[in-house]
C-alpha cells in the first residue's frame, strides 16, 4: 500500500446511528491538526474508548462532508452510513412536508363512537407527525389536551404499523386517571388495560382477585392470568412481571422504571409515552438513567413520545435531559453540549448560553408547542389579580422579629463560610410562613390576629364570590399553613362552607383524590377545596372558576400549572385568579420576579429558546437584600 499523500477521514457505521471515525494522514502534525479541527467543527463527538477512536453522529455527517471539501480531506462513508443518512433526511423531509398541512384527515381506528370525544384539529395535526417521527416531544401548553392526542397516536401507530403494546409512564396520581381517559377516548375493553401494581380480576367477577389467598375459579380468564393452580397465593412480584406480559396498555408510575427496568426492556413496547416527562429533567436520577435504558435498547421503530407543558422550569438543561433520552445523537453527551451552548464561570456554574440559532434549529426538528393563544379561539375570559393583605399590628411585629433573626442566621452562615442556597432558601421560606400565619411558626401562640390573609380570605369568601361559586385555594405548605386555613374557613357561615372544606395533600391516596374531586363536581354544596402542590399536575378541576394562589411557589411553572387545572380545554366559565400576597414582605419581591420570569418563559419558548433569565439562585441573593 502506497504513502498517503492527503489526510483522510474513514467512516463506518456503528450501533445506534453513530459513526466511527477513522483519521489517516502522513504526518502526525497533519493527524493532530485534522483532529483538532474535527474538535471545534463537530457539534457532536465523542471518544470510544474501547475502540480508542473518536465517534459522531449521523446528524454530523453534512457538517463533516462540508468541513472535508473546504479543507481538503478525502471523506470515505460505507454503504451503511450513506443509506442511514438518507432515510434520516427523507424523514425530516417528510417532517416538514406534514408541518405545511392545514386541513388534514386523521382517522383513527380503534377512537371512540362518542361523538362529544372528538380530535381537533390541532390534535390531528400534531398526532400525524408524531406518528410519522416516532422520536418526537410535545410541549403544547397545559390544558389543551395532550391526553387524547397521546392515545390517538397509540392506536394510529398500531394501524399503521401492524402491532400494538403500550406503556404510559405517569406521575403515580394520574394512573387511575390516565385508564379512565384510555376506555372512554377508544373501544379498547377493561382487561386491556391495566395499572401496574393494581390486583383485580381482569374479569371483573372478583373484586378482592389475588387477595388475601383467594382464589378466582369462577373467572373465564383464569387460566390466561397464569395464576398457580396449586397454591392458593402469587406474590407481588409475579402478578407484576404477569402484568408487564400481558397488557397491551400498561400505566405504570414513574418509581416503577427503575424497579422493574429489565423486564420492560425485555417487552420491547412499540410505542412509549411519558406524561409530565419534566420528572426526567435531572440526568443523575436512577429514574432517568433507566427512562434512558429503556428506550435506547428499544428498537429504532418504538415511538416514544415525552409530553409535558412545561419542559423547561428553570435551565435549558432540563430539556436536554429529555431530549438526551429520545436521541442521544441530536446533542451528544453533556461535555459536547456544554461546550458548544453553555457559558461558565470559573467553578463551572452556568451563567449564560450561545450559539442560539443551532440549538433552536435541532429542538424545532424535534419538538411542537403550541399555546393556548394560538388553537383555543373561543375560550373564557381569565382574570388575575392581586390582592395585598397588610400586616395587623402583632403580626408584624412577629414577622420583624423574625426578620432579624434570618438576618443574623445568615450572617453566621456567612461569618462561618458555610453559606450554600438550601439554607438560604430555607431560612427565607420560615418568613413566608410567618406571613401566611403565625401559627405555622408558633402552634401555641396567643396572638388574636395571626394571619392578615386568612381576614382577607374570609372577607372575600362572605362578600365578593358569588354562593354558587366553586373555588380551589392553593398552599405550598401543606403541613404548616394548610390546617390552620382549613380550621379557620370552617368557623364561616354554613351557607359559605356549604357541606364542608374539602383538602388535597401530598399524603392523600389517588383513590381518596378522585372520590374528593368527584365530589366537588357533582355536589353544589361543596364550594371549597384547598390543594397544595400536589394537586398542580394533571388533574381536572374545570369545575371551579375562582383560583386563590394563598401563597406562591418558586417556580412560575408551578404557578401556571395551578391556574391550567381550572383554565383548561372543558372550562366553560369566565376564571378569576387572586394572588394573595403581603406588601413591605419579601413575598411582595418574589411575586415581582415570578411575574418577570413568566414573561421570559413565554419568550424562551416562542421566539428563543435560549436567554439569560434568573435562576433560583439568583432570585434566592435578590430576596436576601430585600428581606
Amino acid at each position: 500500500m502506497g504513502s498517503i499523500m492527503k489526510p483522510e477521514v474513514h467512516c463506518k457505521m456503528l450501533d445506534g446511528g453513530w459513526i466511527l471515525l477513522s483519521i489517516r494522514a502522513q504526518e502526525n502534525e497533519k493527524f493532530h491538526w485534522l483532529l483538532e479541527s474535527l474538535k471545534l467543527k463537530l457539534h457532536v463527538l465523542v471518544y470510544e474508548k474501547k475502540l480508542r477512536k473518536y465517534k459522531t453522529s449521523i446528524h454530523e455527517l453534512k457538517r463533516l462532508s462540508d468541513f472535508c471539501s473546504r479543507k481538503g480531506v478525502d471523506l470515505f462513508a460505507s454503504d451503511k452510513v450513506l443509506h442511514l443518512y438518507k432515510r434520516m433526511c427523507y424523514r425530516f423531509k417528510r417532517i416538514e412536508q406534514l408541518r405545511d398541512v392545514k386541513n388534514i384527515d386523521f382517522p383513527v381506528q380503534g377512537w371512540t363512537e362518542d361523538p362529544e370525544c372528538v380530535l381537533y384539529d390541532y390534535q390531528k395535526y400534531c398526532a400525524n407527525i408524531v406518528v410519522h417521527a416516532r422520536r418526537f416531544l410535545i410541549g403544547d401548553d397545559m390544558g389543551l389536551g395532550k391526553t387524547p392526542m397521546a392515545i390517538a397516536i397509540i392506536l394510529k401507530s398500531w394501524e399503521l404499523y401492524n402491532t400494538g403494546s403500550a406503556m404510559i409512564v405517569c406521575p403515580e396520581r394520574l394512573q387511575y386517571q390516565w385508564k379512565e381517559e384510555v376506555h372512554k377516548f377508544s373501544t379498547l375493553r377493561k382487561n386491556q388495560v391495566e395499572i401496574m401494581g393494581r390486583r383485580t380480576c381482569r374479569n371483573g367477577t372478583r373484586p378482592n382477585f389475588l387477595t388475601r389467598g383467594k382464589v378466582c375459579k369462577a373467572c373465564r380468564l383464569y387460566e390466561a392470568c397464569l395464576f398457580d393452580m396449586n397454591t392458593s397465593k402469587q406474590s407481588a412480584a409475579d402478578y407484576r412481571d404477569l402484568q408487564i406480559k400481558r397488557a397491551r396498555v400498561l400505566v405504570c408510575g414513574y418509581a416503577s422504571l427503575r424497579i422493574h427496568e429489565k423486564a420492560f426492556i425485555d417487552r420491547k413496547f412499540t410505542v412509549i409515552i411519558f406524561d409530565e416527562a419534566t420528572r426526567l429533567k435531572n440526568m443523575k436520577a436512577d429514574t432517568t438513567k433507566a427512562a434512558e435504558n429503556i428506550v435506547k435498547l428499544a428498537p429504532l421503530t418504538t415511538t416514544v413520545v415525552p409530553m409535558s407543558g412545561t419542559f423547561i422550569e428553570n435551565r435549558i438543561e432540563e430539556l436536554y435531559s429529555i431530549m438526551n433520552i429520545i436521541d442521544d445523537r441530536v446533542l451528544g453527551n453533556f461535555c459536547n453540549f456544554k461546550a458548544r451552548y453553555l457559558i461558565t464561570d470559573y467553578w463551572g456554574n452556568v451563567t449564560g448560553y450561545r450559539n442560539e440559532g443551532p440549538l433552536k434549529e435541532k429542538l424545532d426538528r424535534m419538538l411542537i408547542r403550541r399555546t393556548i393563544d394560538e388553537v383555543w379561539k373561543d375560550r373564557p375570559p381569565i382574570t388575575e389579580k392581586v390582592v395585598e393583605c397588610p400586616f395587623e399590628k402583632e403580626q408584624d411585629q412577629f414577622y420583624a422579629e423574625a426578620r432579624e433573626g434570618v438576618l443574623q442566621d445568615i450572617a453566621d452562615l456567612q461569618k462561618a463560610k458555610s453559606v450554600n442556597m438550601a439554607n438560604v432558601a430555607t431560612l427565607i421560606g420560615y418568613l413566608l410562613q410567618v406571613a401566611d400565619t403565625v401559627k405555622s411558626i408558633d402552634p401555641e401562640t396567643t396572638i388574636k390576629e395571626h394571619s392578615s390573609k386568612i381576614n382577607v380570605l374570609k372577607e372575600m369568601l362572605m362578600e365578593e364570590f358569588p354562593r354558587k361559586a366553586k373555588i380551589v385555594i392553593f398552599s405550598r405548605f401543606s403541613n404548616k399553613v394548610i390546617p390552620y386555613l382549613i380550621k379557620e374557613l370552617e368557623s364561616l357561615p354554613k351557607e359559605i362552607v356549604g357541606g364542608g372544606i374539602l383538602s388535597i395533600v401530598g399524603g392523600v391516596s389517588n383513590k381518596a383524590q378522585d372520590k374528593i374531586i368527584l365530589k366537588m363536581r357533582t355536589k353544589k354544596y361543596h364550594r371549597i377545596l384547598v390543594c397544595s402542590d400536589a394537586m398542580a399536575y394533571g388533574g381536572n378541576l374545570q369545575f371551579a372558576n375562582y383560583i386563590v394562589n394563598f401563597d406562591l411557589p418558586w417556580n412560575p411553572a408551578v404557578l401556571d400549572q395551578r391556574i391550567r387545572r381550572v383554565y383548561r380545554r372543558g372550562q366553560k366559565k369566565s376564571v378569576t385568579v387572586f394572588n394573595m400576597i403581603v406588601p413591605g414582605t419579601v413575598e411582595e419581591h418574589l411575586y415581582q420576579v415570578l411575574a418577570h420570569k413568566r414573561k421570559l418563559f413565554t419568550t424562551f419558548l416562542k421566539e428563543s429558546l435560549v436567554q439569560d433569565r434568573p435562576e433560583k439562585k439568583h432570585i434566592l441573593r435578590q430576596l436576601i437584600s430585600k428581606i
